[in-house]
This record gives structure tokens, sequence and C-alpha cells, in this order.
């Protein structure tokens, strides 16, 4: 591959297959097996939980959007 970004895309991997090897020769196979397991469980369950909250501000409906209109227009009207 050519380009910087490229190249910095494949050390990153080199470094990413390194770490992991490290971590195999340091903790059981079975270990490291099940800890990553865990570990992607609560990042899918946080991720889960910041799209939950952000939905109300990214996809409003149509109920929202009325809500808003009334209030707006109580606002201007006092």
């Amino acid at each position: 591959m050519k380009g910087k970004q490229h190249v910095l895309s494949e050390v990153n991997l080199m470094m990413i297959c390194y770490n992991l090897k490290r971590l195999n020769s340091i903790i059981n196979s079975k270990v490291l097996k099940n800890r990553l397991k865990a570990l992607a469980v609560e990042i899918l369950a946080l991720f889960s939980a910041v799209l939950n909250v952000l939905k109300d501000f990214l996809f409003l409906n149509k109920n929202n959007y009325q809500l808003t209109k009334t209030h707006q227009s109580s606002l201007i009207v006092a």
C-alpha cells in the first residue's frame, strides 16, 4: 500500500497483533478469550445506552416536533 495513512494503518494492525500475542503469552488463551468477550459485551451495552440517550436528540418523532412547535407558539403569544 502507498501513502502515509495506509502505512499507519498497517503499523497499527501489526501493533495490535503484537500486543495480543504478548497478552497470550502472559495469560492463558482461554482466560484472554473470556476477558475479551466480556469487554465486548460491556462496550456494546455502553454503546446501546448512549445511543438510547441520544436517540431523542437525533431522531425526533412527530410528537416531539409538535410539542416543541406548540411550546414555541405559546412563548410567542405570551
